[in-house]
């Protein structure tokens, strides 16, 4: 069963806790506990985190949970590619400068919810003013990201170059012929 990774974090993580604990009747949600920084694990999966109870929740405690976070690259561009013919991760600059400035857009293409808490910021690369140009750009998750790991490159293509740009110089010398020596 896929997770639905367009809720906020804390939300994709209680909803996680509570598809694996039914039998327990858990129904913990981000107002009833906190989770701690998520940690590199060395049990089954990838990631551990310490969900501790809020005062006055009705639960007292913490425990440890041991998950595995998405790999931004493997788990969702890969996958997004592959699942249907025409799919890609080239998205046109517009007038974004920084990655944050993007995030809308690749959240909505990618069905994912990256948020400031999950990404390093940073600004795009400058085009030179190639036509057609396409630049790499790479997202990276944050160490403490609740649900994503690693990192993923997306294209950036350069907003199309009007004519009137390249063609300042309307009136033409005309063509000239030259005979076969």
């Amino acid at each position: 069963m896929a997770d639905n990774l367009t809720l906020a974090p804390k939300e994709v993580l209680c909803a996680l806790i509570n598809r694996n604990n039914t039998a327990q009747g858990a129904a913990l949600t981000p107002e009833l506990v906190d989770f701690g920084l998520p940690t590199q694990s060395a049990g089954a999966k990838n990631t551990d985190i310490t969900v501790t109870a809020k005062v006055g929740s009705g639960y007292t405690g913490a425990e440890v949970i041991n998950y595995d976070r998405v790999h931004l690259q493997t788990d969702v561009v890969n996958a997004y590619v592959a699942s249907a013919a025409g799919r890609d991760v080239v998205f046109a600059v517009g007038n974004a400068v920084k990655i944050s400035d993007m995030i809308a857009e690749i959240n909505s293409r990618l069905a994912i919810n990256l948020t400031p808490d999950d990404y390093v910021d940073a600004t795009l690369p400058e085009f030179t003013g190639v036509a057609n140009e396409e630049l790499d750009v790479q997202v990276t998750a944050k160490a403490d990201s609740l649900c994503y790991r690693g990192s993923f490159t997306f294209k950036l293509k350069a907003e199309d170059i009007p004519l009137s740009e390249v063609i300042v110089t309307k009136v033409l010398n005309g063509l000239t012929y030259a005979p076969p020596a």
